[in-house]
């Protein structure tokens, strides 16, 4: 888990919020019960790709939370969010990247279980989903890789260091 720094202040999440974009059109699709269209659903999918994995796990958490505000019911949606969005929304936040995997894997599983509820009750959400859910499974890929690519330099590093340990023996 990511340990953050300092505590948000309202200005910080006021920033992040208008920095990321997402959760300002997600509020403003839920305030007017809109469906995006694919042009704005595109760009949507564009902001977010553009984005490194924990500034979009950010941006998730705080487009997930404005979805939970809008909705009643969604409490632990957004104690999830709020939790998330505190501990990478610092610019000073400290994480690893296996934490950064966990909550890219852990947000996912949520996003997929709200998925089933929210197309029956709250219909309307499901565009950010679609967008959300590819978007973040494509990040814990690439965070994935960046760990399967550190272990494989910490394997190699060990296989080097024993070869130099054997040469220097003859």
């Amino acid at each position: 888990m990511a340990e953050a720094q300092k505590t948000l202040s309202a200005q910080d999440l006021a920033w992040l919020t208008n920095r990321l974009q997402m959760p300002l059109i997600a509020r403003d699709y839920m305030e007017t019960g809109r469906i995006p269209e694919d042009d704005a659903r595109f760009a949507m999918h564009e902001l977010m790709s553009n984005l490194d994995p924990a500034k979009a796990l950010l941006c998730a958490a705080m487009t997930l939370q404005e979805i939970a505000l809008s909705h009643e019911g969604l409490t632990y949606l957004n104690e999830v969010c709020a939790r998330l969005i505190h501990q990478y929304g610092p610019e000073d936040a400290v994480y690893s990247m296996e934490s950064l995997h966990a909550d890219l894997a852990d947000i996912t599983e949520l996003m997929e279980m709200c998925r089933m509820t929210f197309e029956i009750v709250h219909p309307e959400t499901l565009a950010f989903l679609s967008i959300l859910i590819p978007q973040i499974e494509a990040q814990a890929m690439i965070v994935e890789e960046v760990l399967h690519r550190r272990s494989l330099l910490a394997l190699q590093s060990e296989n080097i260091q024993k070869r130099l340990e054997i040469a220097t023996v003859f």
